[in-house]
């Protein structure tokens, strides 16, 4: 800000605004972009367990890809089998229902490669934590400007403000680094857009309040919200709105040039007397939004906005799901949820405290039901008041200084945050009437969460001019904030990383066990003789331990999941040669039990040059065959390492190459039999060591 520059109050008064002294204003910055940068390195550790590979392949992290190798070849429909049960079969083609920005992003990279395909989500999520960190860093010092006007900032109130943009990064967007998943991807990009449209619309009115016409900041804020719009439809919406708001009072004053200055009054900054271009802006970038995004839309189901929820694979495959649609005539969105989610986003207790490290969790029970109404899921999930209570607080705060703002602000200028505030919180809106509660869900609210707390942070600091002491405390209480946050959602992340999802890189689930062993006390373990099969699961954490040692398990609180084991859950590290021509299915492992067998197999596929994995089940009554593996090269000479596990207890199959690429994941109506030991056959040679948990006596205390 310039000394000395004119501006206008909303109540058409006129003063002088002054810039924060030089150094007082470098503190800031430098404060809000170290906890900006201290929340990113933090989420670069969890989404890449702690190895810092940043184009590892995960379970659902190739969607996007998918979707960007279907516009090379100029279509809009994706591999089928590259998107399951998620992808909306439309006729004869495959749709998935994510927005292209994230897919067009990676089309200069596949175009010269396919080395990277299925590997770039975590790539991909790390820039859109950066953009969103960014912006929210740049959120809370115009809020700040527009809140505290020329006041120099002290050592407290850049501890405060640093400390929210800290709180506000380690919110639920640091939770969403638990996994490189197409939904996290979406999720965060659609925050990140919708945070930077907002930061650059408070920029835009805060300049509008200093009677600058700058359009550049408006600019921004529109090009924002539609990315947002085509990469998360309902998380932009929130984006838009807040355009629309402030083209609503442009447009009133453009009609009627008498009614400004109550315009003005009631959104909180005064309309500039010419605003024929800023309602030009706004009105392309609406119409750019909500037309590319129609366009697309139209494109894949027939329709402008909206999905056809029944054409999804899910719906076929998934009765819980089916029924939830039945139950809602047909739709996962209605009022009738509301109840349900706003008691789990607001209750207290959300979060539980465990014995082993990090000693804090997820709940161990489901959200509850509201009434009589169906979910098609309800994960494990904290609540506001757990997950970000210095943002919830100051959030609160903020509106309050919103509504009273010559109370609460230099200048009212709190007031100026008004229609972005209430623009930006109805991108939350949609997960509020959603059959849906999941964690990652919660982010959605902070676009307006953000706003808000930004606002109620500095209104909160300026209230403590002259008290030193107090200042002190607030500081205290914003510091604590961030490290609570840092603390419940990046455990949280790592244990649905490691302990409650599916899909989590290959040994890590054992390193994390290993790990806990080591810095407390040891998890609760059952016991389980060598031949019988599990019990139902366990409580989330619990630990089961098959024999001696040979197959380690934990409960997810809904199934036991696999950490390692060796000959028993067929647990190997091979390697698989390629002595000779291959005609057919060869065994590569092979379980025998008394009721048939399992084994998986490589047989050549329908390419030459190239085989793949498949299991095969004699049950006695004749043989059953999962799905295909990836098809992977195969010739004479060829040679392939795997880590494998053929476990008939949880009737899974997991095949990774040394790459940790899948080359093969089902779930198999598996029968029991006894160990699993390496085969061969003609063709191909199978030579490897059986796995282990290392630290398996220290579960059992030997």
């Amino acid at each position: 800000m310039e000394r000395g520059i004119p501006s206008s109050t909303p109540d058409g008064g006129s003063g002088t605004e002054t810039p924060d002294l030089p150094g007082s204003a470098r503190g800031l910055r430098a404060a809000v972009g170290i906890a900006a940068v201290v929340v990113w390195v933090l989420f670069v550790g969890i989404i890449t367990y702690g190895r810092l590979d940043l184009v590892h392949p995960e379970t659902f992290g190739n969607f996007y890809d998918a979707q960007a190798r279907a516009l090379l070849d100029g279509r809009l429909a994706v591999d089928p089998n590259q998107v399951g049960f998620e992808g909306f079969r439309m006729g004869e083609a495959t749709h998935i229902y994510q927005g292209l920005v994230p897919a067009l992003a990676r089309l200069p990279v596949l175009a010269v490669t396919d080395r990277l395909d299925g590997r770039l989500t975590a790539l991909s999520m790390l820039a859109g934590a950066a953009l969103a960190l960014a912006h929210l860093a740049l959120l809370v010092l115009v809020a700040r400007r527009l809140v505290r006007g020329p006041t120099p900032a002290g050592r407290g109130e850049v501890v405060a403000l640093g400390a929210t943009v800290g709180a506000l990064g380690a919110s639920t967007l640091l939770f969403l680094s638990a996994k490189a998943w197409v939904y996290h991807e979406a999720l965060l990009w659609g925050v990140a857009f919708a945070v930077a449209s907002a930061a650059h619309l408070l920029r835009w009115i805060e300049r509008t309040r200093l009677g600058r016409a700058e359009l550049g900041p408006l600019v921004w804020a529109g090009a924002f919200a539609v990315l947002a719009v085509n990469t998360r439809f309902s998380t932009g919406l929130g984006a838009l709105a807040s355009l629309a708001l402030i083209g609503a009072a442009l447009l009133v004053v453009r009609i009627a040039p008498g009614r400004r200055e109550g315009v003005g009054r009631l959104a909180g900054f005064p309309v500039p007397e010419r605003p024929t271009q800023a309602i030009v802006v706004l009105l392309l970038a609406g119409v750019v939004a909500l037309g590319s995004y129609a366009a697309v839309n139209l494109a894949r189901f027939d329709t402008p906005f909206g999905l056809p929820i029944e054409r999804q694979g899910v719906a076929s495959s998934d009765p819980e799901f089916r029924e939830a649609l039945a139950a809602n005539g047909g739709s996962l969105f209605g009022l009738r949820y509301s109840p349900s989610v706003l008691v789990q986003l607001f209750r207290p207790d959300a979060v539980r405290l465990r014995g082993e490290f990090p000693f804090v969790g997820l709940p161990r029970s489901r959200p509850v039901v509201v009434g009589d109404v169906r979910f098609a899921e309800r994960d494990r999930s904290t609540s506001l008041p757990v997950s970000a209570p210095w943002v919830l607080a100051t959030a609160v705060l903020g509106v309050i200084a919103m509504v009273r703002p010559a109370r609460w602000s230099h200048g009212s200028g709190a007031a100026a945050a008004r229609t972005v505030t209430l623009g930006a919180a109805t991108s939350g809106a949609g997960i509020v009437v959603l059959g849906y509660i999941a964690n990652r869900y919660q982010v959605d609210l902070l676009p307006g969460l953000a706003v808000a707390s930004a606002v109620g942070a500095a209104a909160l600091v300026g209230r403590t001019d002259g008290a030193p002491r107090a200042r002190r405390v607030v500081a205290a209480l914003a510091v604590a904030g961030a490290l609570w946050g840092c603390w419940v959602n990046g455990s949280t992340a790592v244990e649905y990383q490691r302990e409650v999802a599916a899909g989590a890189w290959d040994g890590s689930r054992a390193a994390w066990l290993s790990l806990q062993t080591r810095l407390g006390p040891v998890p609760d373990v059952l016991r389980v003789p060598a031949v019988s099969p599990l019990p139902a699961a366990g409580p989330l954490g619990q630990v089961a331990v098959v024999g001696d040692c040979e197959a380690v398990y934990r409960s997810n609180g809904d199934i036991w999941i696999l950490l390692d084991g060796g000959p028993a859950v067929g647990g190997y590290q091979l390697t698989v040669r390629s002595v000779g021509e291959l005609t057919g299915p060869v065994g590569v492992l092979e379980g025998v039990g008394p009721t048939g067998s399992n084994r998986l197999v490589v047989e050549p596929d329908v390419v030459p040059g190239t085989a793949h994995l498949q299991v095969e089940v004699d049950d006695g009554t004749g043989v059953r065959k999962a799905f295909p593996g990836p098809a992977f090269p195969w010739t004479p000479g060829s040679e392939i390492e795997l880590s494998t596990e053929l476990d008939w207890r949880t009737d899974t199959v997991e095949v990774r190459d040394a790459a940790d690429r899948r080359l093969l994941g089902a779930t198999v109506d598996l029968v029991p039999t006894g160990p699993v030991t390496p085969t061969g056959g003609p063709g191909v040679q199978v030579t490897g060591s059986p796995r282990g948990f290392d630290r398996c006596p220290s579960l059992l205390g030997t």
